[in-house]
């Protein structure tokens, strides 16, 4: 938290009493309610309990510039479909008229909310709409960009792991449509769409955070995935620049791509030129290609059939690219039944 903002300007609120929450999320197999509201404390940020989301102004809130919802939910259960709808709608609802009230002129109201199609029948952009918002903007969100955070059910998790699936959500960003109107010359004339994201201000230039990339990447044995990278550059807190930047390494021939674990791509220096039958292969390039292959197939693939999948004759060097995959932890190798010759698929 200190190292993007004042952690005395960030407030967080709960629906439940303290012990409530407490009791709710034990920490059974994470980090404790108790243990993160300690840590929230000891920085320097003000707790506030018993708070409705939908009469904010009844409680001594002060205004601020971003307000953040995510995974808006009543606790009714899905199986329940009628009724938690209806129930999640008025909650949203009331959340986008509240809000109002709490907010400065130029604030602007984060919501994130899965996206499956019972999710999707809530219609969040008609409630944005009914409330008198805008959406400005929406993006998948990046849980990269908080590590430690796992979404948990609203009714809480004090008999066993009740960590949710949130894959693929969505964070919406809206403005009151009285503001966007008010401020619509000021936007012409900046030609940008204005955003009150946090964000790092002490600043490195796209060039010089791709060096550090490039230097990076060059001294490690091993593919890195965005956390990884973001940990090793500590001087760099905002992840969105670092994949901007990544897409232009990439684009630009000087870093390779490649599928990770849990879907996580990782990324490598594109190696040496290699002599292959098919002329000079990089051999980061190699890899890509065979990760690719590997994807595809409805099964595990051995040395030669990989060799064919990517078009080259010599299985030594796509033996040594596999091996090389192996223990990075990409790809799995099998021993079929009824063959001497290892398999391969890509690790889960």
């Amino acid at each position: 938290v200190d190292d993007l903002l004042d952690p005395k300007n960030l407030v967080v609120t709960c629906y439940d009493s303290r012990a409530d929450t407490e009791e709710k999320y034990p920490g059974i197999d994470g980090p404790s309610a108790a243990a993160n509201f300690q840590q929230l404390e000891a920085k320097g940020v003000r707790l506030v309990f018993n708070v409705d989301a939908t009469q904010l102004a009844a409680h001594d809130l002060g205004k601020f510039d971003i307000a953040m919802f995510y995974f808006p939910h009543t606790g009714v259960p899905t199986s329940q479909r009628e009724a938690c709808m209806q129930s999640n709608r008025s909650l949203i609802s009331g959340f986008f008229k509240s809000v109002q009230d709490v907010m400065v002129e130029s604030g602007e109201v984060h919501i994130a909310l899965k996206t499956t199609d019972f999710y999707a029948a809530w219609n969040i952009e008609e409630l944005i709409a009914s409330a008198g918002m805008k959406k400005t903007d929406e993006f998948e969100l990046n849980k990269e960009e908080f590590p430690d955070y796992a979404h948990r059910l609203t009714l809480g998790c004090n008999t066993k792991s009740k960590q949710v699936t949130d894959h693929g959500a969505k964070v919406y960003l809206c403005e009151p449509s009285e503001t966007l109107t008010r401020t619509a010359g000021v936007r012409r004339i900046c030609d940008t769409s204005i955003r009150l994201r946090i964000m790092c201000v002490d600043g490195q230039t796209d060039a010089e955070v791709g060096a550090a990339v490039v230097s990076l990447l060059k001294d490690v044995s091993a593919p890195q995935n965005v956390l990884e990278l973001r940990s090793a550059l500590q001087s760099l807190h905002d992840t969105r620049q670092l994949n901007r930047v990544l897409n232009e390494l990439v684009g630009g021939g000087q870093v390779t791509k490649i599928d990770g674990q849990a879907g996580k791509p990782k990324y490598m220096m594109s190696g040496s030129s290699h002599p292959t039958s098919s002329g000079a292969l990089k051999d980061g390039d190699l890899q890509a290609r065979i990760m690719n292959a590997l994807r595809t197939s409805p099964g595990a693939l051995d040395t030669l059939q990989v060799a064919k999948a990517v078009e080259l004759s010599v299985q030594k060097e796509v033996r040594g690219v596999l091996e090389q995959l192996l223990k990075c932890g990409l790809v799995v190798q099998e021993h079929a039944v009824g063959s001497t010759r290892p398999h391969w698929r890509r690790a889960v």
